[in-house]
């Protein structure tokens, strides 16, 4: 089976390289180690210089140190939720959202309170749920969240 592959689009990373060759080198990949792959197996081939995956990753350790800080950041960033505002104990919400437009994170009540921020961050939940939809749509234990979501009217087709 002859498979074709690109890159996704309205990804937030870039990557470099075709996206076709760097697919069959992944599947090549998955294939020498009995059909899975887990991503220290790419990191593994990247580390050679002729792979169309090297490019993809900083070498320098001290950069990849840094941006794997970053990462972890974000990650906290991610894992704090609110649970009591002004004493009243609410139903747990996150913290920050990050907001393409400032390219930063924001409390979430600050950044739904200003209303073209608010936009984008519904517009990128939407972007988001399409991506979700499409990759899980034939998928018969989500046939009732599907249901419940075109039911308001949020029918987006593939």
């Amino acid at each position: 089976m002859k498979l074709e592959y690109a890159w996704k689009d309205n990804f937030p990373l870039s990557f470099r390289g075709d996206a076709q060759e760097i697919g069959e080198r992944i599947v090549s990949i998955s294939e020498q180690r009995g059909g899975s792959i887990v991503p220290a197996d790419i990191v593994e081939d990247a580390r050679n210089q002729s792979s169309p995956l090297h490019p993809n990753f900083e070498w320098d350790d001290a950069k990849a140190a840094h941006l794997h800080r970053i990462q972890t950041a974000r990650n906290l960033m991610g894992a704090i939720i609110v649970v009591k505002v002004n004493e009243e104990v609410i139903t747990p919400v996150r913290a920050y959202v990050h907001v393409k437009q400032e390219s930063a994170y924001m409390p979430v009540q600050v950044a739904m309170s200003i209303a073209n921020i608010r936009l984008g961050i519904i517009a990128d939940a939407l972007r988001e749920y399409k991506s979700w939809y499409k990759r899980y749509r034939d998928l018969e234990e989500f046939g009732d969240i599907i249901q419940a979501i075109e039911a308001e009217g949020l029918k987006l087709a593939a």
